[in-house]
């Protein structure tokens, strides 16, 4: 077994909308390694060690520390209540449901046999918000699981277990994500009703891996696909989307026109942003390799003006000057509090969140399905 899936868990998102993208990433992989990608993997040694009990590794950022504790607090809250249920921490689980080159590594999952329990959590350390329902990394990640476990039961001389009665607690926690339902989001549901999700999954892997898989453009595909820059199809979906920019719009359109087109068009933006993001990289990389590209250049940003001086020294100048550049005592954010240790109910009696802005979001029937999953 290779380090990586074709298939993988975290890219199922991907593969399930556009048939062609693992192929078309293993021609065209990420060139080095981005800087998230090596905190998150820093972040992730960071959780590890704490769940094991184990002291943090030396380059461990005290947000990391912050953010493993919140998986660990998790992790403990579900072992209390469950003290006969079994653990495994970063550890692969193959998916043969799914499709023979698809397996992945979960981050914790945790199986109580005797309440028939199934605990599937994936920690995120990015800044891009991860949804929770309908999460197809974690729905693949399931599917691995219930074999296993039947796996597992099967070298014990146990029954197959049956997964009428099996329920499932899929989780996303991302410490540096904001979200309206918290850094650690839950999606529970009984497994049977995976069925047809996990369906969906294989019938897509299926595509994926036959000799005529299509690149099928999607903004979600699209987004961080390591070869959006090399796609004919959404080059040419890139183009369709600059001709509806170019293209007169009627006035009064119906609610129905109007509601659709609005989709159309934003959706168009997605593609071209996507396609826009993925050509840059590739002149950013060539530029910065010495190579000429038309039209463009490379110049310094500008960065917030910061003293260079000790801040007792900028004081005292201001002093002098008459002018008073201390800053003044200020409470910290109530996140900063709770994290401190204040009960949150404390913190709720002192503190509002104010609500935001109202803004467009499509509709995708999320949250209908969300309702009657």
């Amino acid at each position: 077994m290779s380090a990586h899936a074709f298939l993988a868990p975290s890219s199922a998102h991907r593969w399930v909308l556009c048939p062609a993208s693992p192929g078309m990433e293993a021609k065209y992989p990420e060139q080095g390694d981005k800087p998230s990608a090596v905190e998150g993997t820093a972040a992730h040694a960071v959780m590890e060690a704490m769940l094991a009990n184990r002291a943090p590794p030396p380059d461990a950022t005290p947000e990391m520390i912050d953010g493993a504790m919140l998986v660990v607090d998790v992790v403990r809250n579900i072992l209390a209540h469950h003290p006969g249920a079994w653990i495994m921490v970063e550890k692969p689980v193959q998916i043969p449901r799914v499709h023979p080159q698809n397996w992945g590594t979960p981050d914790v999952r945790i199986w109580d046999e005797g309440s028939q329990n199934l605990w599937v959590i994936d920690y995120k350390f990015g800044h891009g918000v991860v949804e929770i329902f309908e999460n197809w990394q974690l729905v693949d990640y399931v599917a691995g699981c219930l074999t296993e476990i039947n796996a597992m039961n099967s070298v014990a001389g146990m029954p197959a277990t049956s997964e009428v009665g099996v329920m499932v607690h899929m989780a996303v926690i991302q410490p540096r994500a904001y979200h309206p339902l918290g850094p650690v989001r839950w999606w529970e549901v009984g497994a049977t009703l995976l069925r047809d999700r996990i369906h969906h999954l294989s019938m897509a892997a299926d595509e994926a891996t036959s000799a005529t898989a299509q690149c099928k453009p999607h903004p979600v595909a699209c987004e961080h696909c390591s070869a959006r820059h090399a796609c004919d199809a959404l080059q040419r979906a890139a183009y369709r989307g600059m001709d509806i920019a170019r293209a007169a719009i009627g006035v009064d359109l119906p609610p129905a026109a109007l509601g659709l087109e609005l989709r159309m068009v934003d959706e168009a933006l997605q593609l071209l942003e996507a396609r826009k993001s993925g050509l840059a990289q590739q002149v950013e990389m060539l530029m910065r390799a010495g190579k000429v590209v038309p039209h463009w250049t490379m110049v310094a940003g500008q960065t917030r003006e910061k003293w260079v001086k000790p801040d007792a020294e900028v004081i005292a100048l201001g002093v002098m000057m008459g002018a008073d550049l201390a800053k003044p005592p200020e409470a910290i954010t109530p996140a900063q509090a709770k994290a401190k240790g204040v009960d949150a109910t404390v913190v709720a009696a002192f503190s509002m969140r104010p609500p935001g802005a109202m803004k467009l979001v499509i509709n995708n029937g999320a949250q209908a399905r969300r309702v009657f999953s």
